[in-house]
C-alpha cells in the first residue's frame, strides 16, 4: 500500500501535517526533524520527511510546505444553560500576532443549527446535550477550530406549603419547600414574608420560620434557583389569625403563703378558648400546672420559678391561636422553725437552742412554754419542773415578713432516786467495805472514796488500807443522763479483832443425839469472815469445827455445829463447853470473852421439833410423863423472844403442835421447851 502526505502545500504557522491514509497497523513514525509522533506541527518552511514502518516493512513519502503565516488559537465561552433561555456565546479567540487579525466566525450548535456573528446567542428547543464548534479564520487565510459539548439544564420548579395548620401572629410559622427539579440540585433560595414591618422579612433558608406579629393577608414569595443558575419563583397569599396579648400579675411571695396568679391578658377580636399556667423552680424537674384564669399556688422550695402563662383563642371549633409569657419570678423562704433542748431533768432550769432553717435574716424569735412563760429571745432559759411533758412552741418571722411556728413536747425526767447502805462502817483495816446499793432509776454509776480513788461498778469492792473519816460519794446516772448523788462518811479504824461467846445451846435430837450451837458477838472493829471453835462435852468428847460466815463489827450471830455426841445408853450429857480457838485464821485479840459452858439436861420427857430447817410450819412433837403445864419460847441470835406458846393443864400422853414460824426472817433461832421443873433447848434454822 503507498502511503502519502499529500501534495505540497501552504500552511500556517502552528498548523500540523499528518500521513493522509494513516491506519493502525503503522508502529513506528520518525520525522525529519526527529519527531517520532504521527503528527507533526509546522513552525517552519521546508520539506519534511516522515519514515514508517510496522516492524516487517518500512516506507517514506516527502512533502514542501511553505508558511503562509501564523495561525490563530481559537476558544469561546458561554452561559444561561437554563432551558427556554437564550445561551449567549462568546468568542475569545485570540490571533498568533498582533499583525494578523480575525476575519472570519463559522459557529455549528450541534443540532444544525448555525451562525457566523462573533458573538451569538441561540435558544435551544429541548433539553439535551450539544456539541458546538468554532472555526476562525484571520486575514492571511489562517484558521483553527475548537468544540465543546454543553447541557441546556432543565428549569427548577418552586413551590412551598406551610406546617402550621392554623397560622396565627405571633407565632413562628414554619414556611416549609417543596420545590423541585427533573435533574441537579437546588443551589438556593430567596423569601420574601411579605411583611413589611419586619425587619427580618426575608431568608435564604430552605425552610425558614418567620412570626408576624399582626392579623392580616400576607404575600409570600419564594424565587428557587439551581446549580446551574436556572430559576423559578411562586408566591401565595396567607392569612394571619390573631393571638391574644398575654400578661400576668401575682400576690405574695413566701412559700408557705398561698400564692394568687391573676391574668392580665388583652386578647383582639377573638374567644378566649382556654387558660394553662405552668411553674417550674429553675434547676428542678416537675412543674405545677393549673387551668384557671386566677389560680391558687402552694409552693414548697424558694428560689427563682418560670412562670409560664398560655391563652388560647377560638379560631374555630377544633383549631386555636394561642399566645404564652414567661416570667421569672423569686420566691424567699419560709423559715423553719425549730429548736433544740437538752436533757431536762426534774427542777433544773434549761437553754433553749434556736435551730432554724433559714435563707434570710430572722428578725422576730417568740417562745411560750406550757402555754404561759412566754421568751422574746433567740436562747431562750426556762426554771426548772416536775417530772412530765410540756408543750414548747416557737413563732418566728424573717426579714421578707415570711413566718412559721413549731411546738413539741419537753419531757421533764425524773432523776435517780439515789441512796445505799454501808453495812460494816466503822471497820478496822484493812476494810473492805460492804456496800448495799439501793439507788433506784439509774444506769451508770460512779463512786468516789474520798482518797482519790474511783468505780463505775453497780457495788464496789474497795478496801480501805488506812486509818481515817472518808466522804463515800455516789453519782447515779439515769438512762436519759439526769444526775443526782449522795454521799455518807465512812471511818476505817485501827485493826482490832475480837469475838465473844454470848451462849451456848444443847438440842437432844429424835435419835438421842446431842447437838451444839453457840451465839457469837463481833465485839472487835474488823468484820469477822471465819471463826474456828472446839466443843467439850462431859471432858469426855471433843469436837472442832471452822465457820466461813460473815459477822460485822457489833453484830452477833448463832453457829450450829455439824458433829453431834451420841451418849451412851442411858447417860445424859452433865455438861458443855465451847471454846473459840481463832477469829479469821489467827489470834483472838481478847481471849477472856472466848470460852462459855452450860450445864446438860437430864429429864425424862421427849421433844422432836421437825422439818429443821423449817420455812413456814414446824411441827413439835411432845411426850409428857405426867400431867402438867408445858410452854414452848423461841428467840433470835440477840436472845429477843420471838414466839411464845404456854399451853395449860395438858394430860400425860402424845401431843402434836403445829407451829406458824412463816414471820420470822430467815436465820438461825433458839428455842426453849419447858415442862414442870424441866426444859429443852436447841436451835430452829429459818429458811
Amino acid at each position: 500500500m503507498q502511503y502519502t502526505l499529500g501534495p505540497d502545500t501552504a500552511v500556517c504557522r502552528g498548523n500540523e501535517i499528518s500521513l493522509l491514509n494513516g491506519n493502525s497497523t503503522i508502529t513506528n513514525y520518525l520525522w525529519s526533524t526527529g519527531n517520532t509522533l504521527p503528527i507533526q506541527q509546522i513552525d517552519t518552511s521546508g520539506i519534511y520527511t516522515l519514515k514508517i514502518g510496522n516492524g516487517k516493512c518500512f516506507a517514506s513519502d516527502t512533502i514542501n510546505v511553505n508558511v503562509k503565516g501564523d495561525a490563530p488559537v481559537a476558544n469561546f465561552l458561554f452561559d444561561d444553560l437554563c432551558f427556554n433561555d437564550s445561551t449567549s456565546f462568546v468568542d475569545t479567540s485570540l490571533p498568533a500576532t498582533t499583525s494578523d487579525t480575525i476575519v472570519n466566525w463559522s459557529w455549528k450548535f450541534g443540532n444544525g443549527d448555525s451562525s457566523i456573528l462573533q458573538n451569538p446567542k441561540y435558544s435551544y428547543p429541548q433539553r439535551s446535550a450539544y456539541r458546538v464548534s468554532l472555526e476562525i479564520e484571520t486575514d492571511k487565510g489562517c484558521s483553527d477550530t475548537i468544540s465543546k459539548i454543553l447541557e441546556i439544564e432543565p428549569l427548577p420548579i418552586a413551590n412551598f406549603g406551610f406546617q402550621n395548620s392554623v397560622i396565627c401572629s405571633k407565632s413562628r410559622i414554619f414556611h416549609e419547600d417543596s420545590s423541585s427539579i427533573s435533574r441537579g440540585v437546588i443551589a438556593s433560595y430567596e423569601w420574601n414574608f411579605g411583611d413589611s414591618s419586619s425587619s427580618q422579612n426575608s431568608s435564604q433558608l430552605r425552610n425558614p420560620f418567620h412570626t408576624y406579629d399582626t392579623l392580616g393577608n400576607y404575600n409570600v414569595k419564594l424565587k428557587v434557583v439551581s446549580v446551574q443558575g436556572c430559576l423559578d419563583s411562586i408566591s401565595k397569599l396567607l392569612y394571619i389569625n390573631p393571638t391574644p396579648n398575654v400578661d400576668f400579675g401575682f400576690n405574695g411571695n413566701c412559700i408557705a403563703d398561698s400564692i394568687q396568679f391573676l391574668d392580665s391578658t388583652i386578647v383582639p377580636s377573638a374567644n378566649i378558648r382556654d387558660y394553662r399556667w405552668t411553674i417550674l423552680k429553675i434547676g428542678a424537674g416537675s412543674s405545677l400546672t393549673d387551668q384557671r384564669q386566677n389560680p391558687l399556688f402552694k409552693i414548697n422550695s424558694s428560689g427563682d420559678y418560670i412562670v409560664t402563662f398560655r391563652v388560647r383563642t377560638e379560631v374555630t371549633t377544633s383549631e386555636f391561636c394561642e399566645s404564652i409569657k414567661r416570667d421569672t419570678i423569686q420566691l424567699f423562704d419560709s423559715p423553719i422553725a425549730g429548736f433544740t433542748a437538752p436533757v431536762v431533768c426534774e427542777n433544773d432550769s434549761f437553754n433553749v437552742v434556736s435551730d432554724v432553717l433559714s435563707n434570710d435574716s430572722i428578725t422576730d424569735f417568740l417562745y411560750v412554754f406550757n402555754q404561759t412563760d412566754t421568751v422574746l429571745a433567740k436562747t431562750p432559759r426556762f426554771s426548772g419542773q416536775q417530772p412530765g411533758n410540756y408543750r414548747l412552741e416557737l413563732f418566728i418571722e424573717s426579714d421578707k415578713k415570711c413566718t412559721d411556728s413549731t411546738s413539741e413536747f419537753i419531757t421533764v425526767h425524773e432523776k435517780p432516786n439515789v441512796d445505799f447502805d454501808v453495812l460494816n462502817n466503822n471497820t478496822g483495816i484493812p476494810f473492805a467495805v460492804d456496800i448495799r446499793n439501793n439507788t433506784v432509776n439509774a444506769s451508770s454509776y460512779v463512786w468516789t472514796f474520798g482518797n482519790g480513788d474511783s468505780s463505775s461498778a453497780l457495788v464496789p469492792n474497795y478496801i480501805y488500807s488506812d486509818t481515817g473519816t472518808y466522804r463515800l460519794n455516789l453519782q447515779a446516772i439515769s438512762d436519759e443522763g439526769c444526775i443526782d448523788s449522795v454521799s455518807q462518811k465512812i471511818t476505817a479504824l485501827n485493826r482490832f479483832i475480837d469475838a465473844e461467846l454470848l451462849k451456848i445451846f444443847l438440842n437432844e435430837n429424835n435419835l438421842g443425839d446431842v447437838e451444839v450451837s453457840a451465839q457469837i458477838n463481833n465485839s472487835g472493829f474488823n468484820t469477822i469472815n471465819e471463826i474456828a471453835m472446839v466443843v467439850d462435852l462431859n471432858n469426855e468428847f471433843e469436837f472442832r469445827e471452822t465457820f466461813e460466815r460473815k459477822v460485822y463489827s457489833g453484830r452477833s450471830d448463832g453457829f450450829i455445829f455439824g458433829s453431834t455426841f451420841i451418849p451412851d445408853a442411858g447417860k445424859k450429857i452433865d455438861f458443855v463447853c465451847v471454846r473459840i480457838l481463832s477469829v479469821n485464821g489467827e489470834q483472838d485479840s481478847i481471849k477472856s470473852n472466848n470460852e462459855r459452858c452450860e450445864l446438860g439436861f437430864n429429864e425424862e420427857f421427849t421433844l422432836k421439833l421437825f422439818p429443821n430447817p423449817v420455812e413456814e410450819i414446824m411441827q413439835v412433837q411432845y411426850t409428857l410423863p405426867n400431867d402438867g403445864s408445858v410452854s414452848l419460847e423461841i428467840f433470835d441470835g440477840l436472845g429477843r423472844s420471838m414466839k411464845n406458846i404456854l399451853i395449860s393443864n395438858q394430860e400425860e400422853g402424845f401431843y402434836t403442835l403445829a407451829v406458824d414460824m412463816s414471820f420470822l426472817e430467815r436465820g438461825v433461832y433458839y428455842y426453849r421447851f419447858v415442862f414442870g421443873g424441866s426444859q429443852k433447848k436447841g436451835t430452829i434454822v429459818k429458811m
